[in-house]
């Protein structure tokens, strides 16, 4: 399973291994590897050829520079920080989103916020996300709404004041009724549906 041009895509203790954690069926995910391997024979997208799949997959998202956001669902994905997306990560992080609970979704759209892939979002950070999601948020409008939204934002999350937000701080704000965090979570989740 997966051998294209003399390469290991995925192999069959990969794959066993994803369907037995997952719940899938064994015949819709090897359909999906082999097509994930015909498309990138070595296994594993680049970081552009993600871009060009996020902007393929997403193209019904309305209002939003994919290109922009594609940078951002890409480290939700890239689940090693390699620089590249294996069949095994986009499967899993697509069964979590599809078939995961509030906390286990939460805990990949907290990656997408987390720009530098340190655990944690500083308000740097926040601004930048805010920023490329704002043509999202209905009236929102110039840099420096987006600001103070990103501000809010993380003034809600960051529950112990210390200057930056941890994954449980994040999942926390969402679940609760914060209602600056909560709206942002859900643009991101818009992308998605």
């Amino acid at each position: 399973m997966g051998a294209r041009n003399g390469k290991i895509c995925v192999t069959e203790e990969q794959l066993d291994a994803f369907i037995k954690s997952s719940g899938m069926e064994k015949e819709k995910v090897k359909k999906q590897c082999q097509v994930f391997c015909k498309a990138h024979p070595k296994g594993r997208m680049k970081r552009n050829e993600f871009v060009d799949f996020a902007q393929i997959a997403l193209k019904n998202t309305r209002k939003i520079d994919m290109q922009v956001m594609a940078e951002h669902i890409f480290r939700m994905y890239d689940t090693d920080q390699d620089g590249y997306v294996t069949f095994i990560e986009f499967m899993v992080v697509y069964n979590i989103m599809v078939n995961g609970n509030a906390e286990e979704n939460l805990g990949k759209i907290f990656l997408i916020f987390d720009v530098n892939n340190d655990g944690i979002i500083s308000e740097e950070e926040m601004n930048v996300l805010v920023k490329h999601i704002c043509v999202l948020i209905v009236g929102l409008d110039g840099f420096e709404r987006s600001k103070d939204v990103a501000n809010m934002a993380f003034n809600e999350m960051d529950k112990d004041k210390n200057g930056e937000v941890t994954k449980e701080e994040f999942i926390l704000a969402v679940l609760e009724p914060e209602k600056v965090s909560k709206f942002l979570a859900l643009k991101v989740i818009d992308i998605f549906v």
